[in-house]
Parts: C-alpha cells; sequence; structure tokens
C-alpha cells in the first residue's frame, strides 16, 4: 500500500477499536486498494477481516503529463496534443 508515515495516537494506543487513521506514502500512479486485511492473530494468518480503507486529501494527478493539480480531462498538455493531432491530419 505504501510506506507508513504517521499514526495518530488513538491508533497507536488502541482506544478506537472502530478504526485507524494512518498517513500513508502513495504513489499516485498506481490503483489503491479499497480494502485491506487486517490479521486478528498472529500466529493464525487466516483470522483476520477485510477493512474498508477511506482515502482523504488525495491530490489531483494527471495520467496524460504527470502532473499533480489536475485531472485528465482538464490536461491542457494533452489538448495541446489532441488540437496539433488534428491540424495535422487536416493539413493546416
Amino acid at each position: 500500500m505504501g510506506k507508513v508515515l504517521y499514526l495518530d495516537t488513538t491508533s497507536i494506543k488502541r482506544t478506537r477499536a472502530s478504526m485507524a487513521k494512518v498517513k500513508v506514502q502513495v504513489d499516485l500512479t498506481k490503483t489503491r486498494p479499497k480494502h485491506i486485511w487486517i490479521e486478528l492473530d498472529d500466529e493464525d494468518l487466516t483470522i483476520g477481516r477485510w477493512q474498508p480503507i477511506e482515502y482523504e486529501n488525495i491530490p489531483l494527478y494527471c495520467t496524460y503529463c504527470k502532473h499533480q493539480g489536475h485531472m485528465l480531462e482538464d490536461c491542457n498538455f494533452k489538448m495541446r496534443d489532441e488540437d496539433f493531432k488534428r491540424r495535422k491530419e487536416l493539413g493546416t
């Protein structure tokens, strides 16, 4: 999933069993998992449950120009390249 950067105090102390808040470094070019396996037994790895993951503050990332701050459909580089290709095909 990514490198753990920070755990909040209630997650470290395990005082809030319903959730954990973890700051994780993620690769924006890769698909983020929707669930994570939580092991409930150190000896038997089959005992556990799938926990849904909620992401906060994920920056916009364009898969075309590889820049943060906008999405593919708003990419000026993509629009410029498509316009150039259209003009080339039309011979203008």
